[in-house]
């Protein structure tokens, strides 16, 4: 086998691995054995940890600190506390899942080619895109579409994986313009965007948004104050519509459905709306974080500081099926910022504060390290991935659970890492190997 077949070879193999870590994590019977796969080449590479530089350090301890603080402080809590073992183990779970991926990323990082996993994240997500577009033809196919059709088509199919929309930033601001995903790497996100948009998922909606509108920034070179005005005008073009047309009236149509959810978000998620059991199922978002504010406020002042430890349960005063258990107490929130009030109370909101941040600060601390040139395009690009990705982090932990949701954001968590690392270190010794050079020294 020449040496070019061999690296093939090679690349196809670090592929095929990580797409099938990658597949595993998006669906909830499978995630286990996806975690039990990660911990397992985190095991065979243990050695990766043993040789980790100063950079990674500071890296790995800024994200992997403050969870596994929480993780420590949520375990002793719930034992101190005698709450259900089963309920404590199942939300200690979360938090091991996301320090196994985190570790997981840096370990496959280190040891493999940086675009071949890029690559690797675009064609899963291309994979997902044509899935559930290939779902919405066979649906149309099969019945007359209507209105109620589209409730039962979202019923019909399972929640959206998050990875398309990694793989349309990470194409539209990571991937080299050579070859068939960089040089075609806006009709391929276009294409993606069919099945975003099919799914009719406000967030996903959101973000999809956001990614193409920091695109057409990069594009056209605007400035701050250009950028913002069309957004501005966006924004407030889209609550005109939902303010005169009253979406609500209107759900005898596609398009007033939509409007209907995206104007219907706050009513979810803040109404205070409760006065009989159909109107708290309708609001159960809403409801549930009261509850969960509630407990928190009637603690006592350790118990707001520090919560009540995993396992802890919030009583809603009656029975409801909640994930095909019925239950009259809720063991985890759909907002995360709830849950780490309830677990851990004001600490917990300081650690996981601290995550984000720790996120923020490595993307500004490299960022002071490029010049202007070849380098400072691809930082640029991968700067612009991880601001959409923080965005994306805060946005989805205060409705979907965030990193901690048992699939649909698992893929995330392992991008955040590997991307702070290509951020960091491949910019980095490519700057360093460039300074060597005669031409790169900058006149004093």
């Amino acid at each position: 086998m020449s040496g070019n077949a061999r690296v093939v070879h090679k690349e196809s193999n670090i592929s095929l691995a990580l797409f099938v870590v990658l597949a595993m994590n998006v669906l909830s019977y499978t995630v286990v054995f996806g975690v039990a796969l990660c911990a397992a080449y985190i095991l065979i590479n243990v050695r990766v940890l043993a040789r980790i530089n100063k950079t990674d350090l500071s890296l790995l301890g800024q994200l992997s600190m403050p969870l596994a603080m929480m993780l420590i402080v949520g375990l002793v809590l719930g034992l101190v506390n005698h709450n259900d073992t089963y309920d404590m183990l199942k939300d200690a779970y979360f938090f091991i899942k996301v320090l196994i991926y985190l570790t997981f990323g840096y370990v496959f990082f280190q040891k493999n080619p940086a675009i071949v996993i890029v690559r690797t994240f675009i064609w899963f997500g291309i994979a997902v895109s044509i899935l559930y577009v290939l779902l919405l033809i066979g649906f149309i196919a099969s019945e007359m579409v209507d209105v109620s059709s589209v409730d039962r088509y979202r019923k019909s199919i399972p929640d959206l994986p998050y990875d398309p929309l990694m793989s349309i930033a990470l194409l539209l601001f990571v991937m080299p313009r050579t070859g068939l995903l960089g040089r075609n790497a806006l009709f391929i996100s276009l294409l993606q965007s069919v099945a975003v948009v099919s799914t009719l998922s406000r967030l996903s909606l959101l973000i999809l948004f956001a990614v193409f509108a920091m695109y057409v920034k990069m594009k056209l070179k605007l400035s701050r104050g250009l950028f913002m005005l069309p957004l501005m005008l966006s924004v407030v073009g889209v609550v005109s519509i939902i303010v005169i047309f009253e979406p609500g009236k209107h759900e005898d149509s596609v398009g007033g459905q939509l409007l209907f959810k995206i104007s219907n978000v706050f009513n979810e998620t803040l109404s205070s709306d409760f006065k009989d059991r159909q109107a708290i199922i309708e609001n159960w978002r809403a409801y549930e974080a009261l509850q969960g504010v509630i407990k928190f406020s009637l603690g006592s002042r350790t118990e707001q500081l520090f919560g009540h430890g995993f396992g802890a349960l919030t009583d809603i005063g009656f029975e409801i099926k909640l994930g095909g258990v019925v239950r009259s107490d809720i063991p985890i929130f759909h907002n995360g910022y709830v849950f780490l009030l309830v677990k851990l109370g004001l600490l917990g909101m300081l650690l996981y504060s601290l995550f984000i941040y720790g996120i923020y600060s490595q993307m500004k601390k490299f960022r002071k390290k490029f010049w202007k040139g070849e380098f400072n395009q691809l930082a640029k690009g991968v700067r612009i991935t991880m601001g959409v990705l923080i965005f994306f982090l805060i946005a989805i932990t205060a409705v979907f659970f965030g990193i901690f949701n048992n699939a649909i954001f698992n893929n995330l968590v392992i991008l955040l890492v590997m991307l702070l690392l290509y951020y960091g270190n491949t910019l980095t010794r490519g700057v360093e190997e460039r300074s060597m050079r005669p031409s790169a020294v900058r006149p004093r």
